[in-house]
Formats: C-alpha cells, structure tokens, sequence
C-alpha cells in the first residue's frame, strides 16, 4: 500500500489478531484492496503491543492479518509513545506510519531520518512520523486474557469429560 499523505480518518485499535483480521474483512467489503493507492482506514497498533512484544510483533501481527485476507488493504500505523528508539527500529518494518508524541525537535529529527531511510529503499515509501493523531479513532474492546483462559479451559475439561463418559 502507499504511503498515505495524510493520516486517515479511520483509525480503528485493534488489539489481537482476531479484531485485526475483522478490521481487514471490514476494509475488504469497503473495496479496499491492494491495488488502490490509500485507503482511508487503518489499523492503529497501540503502544502496549509494543511493550508486551516489540516492533517486529507488531509486522507479524500485521503480517498473519494480510495472509489470512490478503485482498483487505489497511493501513498500519504504530503508536510508539514518546519513545524514539522504536521509531527508529520500526522504520524497517515498512509501516505506513508512526506515532511519536516526545520533544519537538525530536519528532523533526525523526521526520527526517524516515525521509533520508526512504532513499536507500525505494522500494518502500517513507512512514509518516507525526506527533498525535487526527479523524475518528474506534477502540476495540481489549480482550481480557484471563477470560480467554478460563474458557479454553472450561471446553477443554468439557472435552476430556465427554472423552471419559465415552470410555464407560
């Protein structure tokens, strides 16, 4: 996908790879694909998927959405705080944009450092690097892994209970 030449107005969060392959599927029946230029709705990655795994967690949450619905064409923008090292390192992941909500005058250096990374990889347009962002910004429901647990638990004792009423 293209650079885009603003932020879009869409940003939805999305926090695991199910509501990433949703927003996709939802971007898809938009007629959002890979061949258009921009799309006006993206995937914001929020800082705690940065914490919780890193930048390159982040590109193969983003990687395994694209394979599971390859004609959804979002955005990614990542939300890296105040913290400029991931700005830095995620520049080689090739998302569409970065969020860096630190010092002025490093916000204008990282400006400049996506530019100058875009000129020995043609092959990639420059990330945006802006300080916040902007349009309408749905927040899915953070899962609660807890929950999750619980549940895969419950049907797996479900499973092994019917598997040992079976054997009597």
């Amino acid at each position: 996908m293209d650079n885009p030449p603003h932020p879009p107005s869409l940003l939805v969060i999305a926090h695991n790879l199910p509501q990433i392959i949703a927003l996709r599927q939802f971007a898809a029946a938009r007629g959002c694909d890979r061949d258009m230029a921009w799309c006006d709705v993206a995937w914001l990655a929020p800082e705690f998927l940065l914490r919780l795994g890193g930048v390159g967690y982040v590109a193969a949450l983003r990687d395994q959405a694209r394979l599971a619905v390859p004609e959804g064409a979002v955005a990614t923008i990542v939300d890296c705080s105040d913290a400029a090292g991931w700005v830095m390192h995620a520049l080689d992941y090739g998302f569409d944009g970065l969020i860096y909500r630190g010092d002025a005058g490093v916000l204008a250096k990282l400006q400049t450092l996506a530019a100058n990374w875009a000129l020995s990889h043609p092959h990639h347009p420059p990330p945006l690097v802006f300080s916040d962002i902007s349009g309408s910004v749905l927040d899915l429901p953070r899962p609660d892994p807890l929950a999750a647990a619980a549940a895969q638990t419950a049907a797996s004792l479900a499973a092994l209970h019917s598997w040992v009423n079976q054997l009597k």
